[in-house]
């Protein structure tokens, strides 16, 4: 892996974001030096390709910070320098960018010019076209096989370790919520929250690569309880449904204390949902988590044999 200094000069035009209520055309301005600022990882369709190409992954990024400095991670190397890598090798480089100010061509879109400079290297240009929150990666004389580079930024989102959700965590901790078979919540995991921690009902969603959470909790005596979850996993078999509508088959477990969506209260609830008639058969017994278990660890050997999602590589 090659860890080399970049310069890197980017060209932008301002993007513009309508605000305010509906009819407004009063826009708000966003800076095209903040709008580049921040992380970026590869697009779910760009991991997906390096998959399929034979990368291993891990930590895949580049960011461009407010002080002008950059710092691409396992960046693949073809993808810097498309004449000289022909191996699946990654690059890493710390350097600076810049605004350009040469003029844009594409109506509403932003493209940035990015220069690569290394001493063993001839420099080379590296163009970048950005809509709404994509960017696309297009080097000079790209090999054949490049034709799907496609980054996404990261915004910030919570994780388990943040203070801010310790009154929630306690009430996880109190619950009986493991006896139940849901999974642990872990700081991997990408942490919404529906209101604010000290209203008397509060949501919380939790999301990896494997399965999701949909959690209520209510206030007593100043005191957060747990009193609904649903964890949705995810299967391998997809299709497109009748109305257009990507699909996908799944496993969703729940346990309520009260009335939260019509489903059975102090009863777990196991379903199966999908296309396979031995698991719509066998779901029909699944009385808890554990009658789920060899079908829920296929799946999970499955889902670790596949490209990471581009919000997982997110800090």
């Amino acid at each position: 892996m090659k860890n080399n200094r970049i310069i890197i000069s980017v060209l932008i035009i301002p993007v513009i974001l309508a605000c305010g209520f509906l009819g407004s055309t009063v826009p708000t301005p966003v800076s095209p030096k903040s709008y580049i600022e921040g992380i970026w990882v590869p697009s779910d369709s760009t991991l997906s390709y390096m998959q399929q190409l034979g990368y291993t992954f891990s930590s895949h990024s580049i960011e461009f910070k407010p002080n002008g400095t950059l710092v691409m991670v396992n960046i693949p190397a073809k993808w810097i320098f498309p004449q000289k890598q022909n191996t699946l090798n990654f690059y890493s480089g710390n350097g600076t960018w810049t605004l350009s100010n040469q003029p844009v061509t594409n109506m509403g879109y932003i493209q940035p010019l990015v220069n690569t400079s290394n001493p063993s290297e001839n420099n080379l240009t590296i163009r970048f076209g950005t809509i709404l929150d994509d960017l696309y990666f297009y080097p000079d004389n790209k090999p054949t096989d490049v034709n799907r580079i496609r980054f996404q930024k990261c915004f910030p989102s919570l994780h388990f370790t943040d203070q801010s959700l310790v009154p929630l965590i306690k009430a996880l901790n109190e619950s009986k919520r493991d006896t139940f078979g849901f999974s642990p919540l872990t700081s991997k995991d990408r942490i919404v929250i529906d209101g604010t921690i000290g209203n008397a009902e509060i949501w919380l969603h939790a999301y990896n690569d494997f399965s999701s959470h949909d959690i209520s909790f209510k206030s007593i005596k100043n005191n957060y309880i747990w009193v609904f979850e649903q964890e949705n996993f995810r299967g391998p078999d997809r299709w497109v449904a009748s109305d257009a509508a990507s699909e996908q088959e799944s496993i969703t477990v729940q346990y309520q204390t009260e009335n939260i969506n019509g489903g059975p209260v102090n009863g777990l609830m196991i379903n199966y949902t999908g296309r396979n008639p031995s698991l719509t058969k066998l779901s029909q017994n699944w009385r808890n988590v554990s009658d789920a278990s060899s079908t829920l660890e296929e799946w999970r050997r499955w889902r670790a044999s596949e490209a990471p999602s581009s919000q997982s590589l997110c800090p």
